[in-house]
């Protein structure tokens, strides 16, 4: 899988809906919650903490281990 690969995934749409709707519910607090984008599949979710990668590739690495 290449870079632009990743690149060019977008986020599921139920994902998009779940983030729009979290916004809208009321103001996040400055950082609260961010957007990060996994650097194992390109997955776009919000996380309070620092991460690079989603749960599910989080869960694959840990069991790689």
């Amino acid at each position: 899988m290449t870079t632009k690969d990743l690149e060019s995934k977008q986020p599921c749409a139920c994902t998009q809906a779940a983030t729009d709707f979290l916004k809208m519910v009321s103001p996040i607090k400055e950082g609260m919650l961010k957007e990060v984008r996994c650097k194992g599949c390109g997955k776009t979710f919000l996380t309070n903490f620092e991460t690079e990668y989603c749960y599910d590739c989080r869960k694959k690495l840990k069991a790689e281990a």
